[in-house]
């Protein structure tokens, strides 16, 4: 449905007149509804664009739309299997995982179990919120319930044996 000015006699308004001190009356513009199926005036849009603005610029805490940057993040399974999942700027990657529906490993979701154990194949994840060391991160090792990426990654689920071996023998 779109508003358009009318200044005539329409089907859907009446004309409206309002007295001035002269002796005939004048004629008001009135919104004059049209239906059309699944389409927005370009005036109406350019309103609500135009009321948005000016609503941000007295409030400047308010954003006008609030956008959230995802990560490409590819995870290869113990068996093999790659699927692609996206994960948004701040989100653990495991969590992002089950969301999307994949059955990972995991256990304590805290970075101390090593259950979701895998091999930083490609890109950077920031593990600051678990305990895994400097070097072994440093060797391409992550947490999945700790990393967030920083870019596009690609990781290999591995069997926890293989972190803690390459812990203690780090």
């Amino acid at each position: 449905m779109t508003f358009q000015p009318s200044y005539g006699l329409h089907s859907a308004t009446k004309q409206r007149t309002t007295n001035s001190s002269s002796s005939s009356p004048r004629r008001v513009p009135v919104l004059a509804l049209k239906s059309s199926k699944h389409q927005i005036s370009p005036s109406i849009t350019s309103l609500k664009t135009s009321l948005s603005s000016t609503s941000v610029s007295q409030n400047k805490s308010r954003r006008l739309c609030t956008s959230v940057h995802a990560y490409s993040v590819t995870v290869q399974s113990l068996d093999g299997v790659s699927t692609v999942v996206e994960v948004p700027e701040g989100e653990y990657i495991l969590a992002a995982a089950l969301d999307a529906g994949l059955d990972m490993s995991h256990d304590c979701t805290m970075g101390t179990c090593c259950r979701c154990s895998a091999r930083l194949l490609q890109g950077e994840v920031d593990m600051s919120a678990g305990m895994i060391d400097a070097d072994v991160a440093a060797r391409g090792y992550t947490l999945l319930c700790i990393a967030t990426p920083k870019s596009d990654v690609v990781v290999q689920c591995i069997d926890e044996e293989e972190l803690l071996k390459e812990v203690l023998d780090g």
